[in-house]
């Protein structure tokens, strides 16, 4: 919840220096909404990140899994 809370009030200081720069209400009502676009893509690319560290993990762990496996397999003698 506190994520949210810092977000929010990240977002209310941008949109507060945003009504201090002179510009038309389309320009400010476009500025807002560029702002919360970016948020959304921040939040895609962060979503994203956690996903492919998740697989990352995934791969990791079968790697050393599969060289263990393999060790194990050339330790072992051969009959002839």
């Amino acid at each position: 919840m506190k994520a949210t809370t810092d977000k929010a009030a990240d977002r209310s200081s941008v949109v507060t220096r945003l009504d201090t720069i002179r510009m038309s209400e389309q320009e400010r009502r476009q500025a807002i909404a560029s702002l919360r676009d970016g948020e959304l893509i921040a939040e895609i690319v962060l979503r994203a990140a956690a996903g492919m560290r998740a697989i990352a993990r995934c791969v990791e762990h079968a790697a050393v899994s599969l060289a263990s496996g393999i060790k194990a397999m050339l330790a072992k003698p051969v009959k002839h």
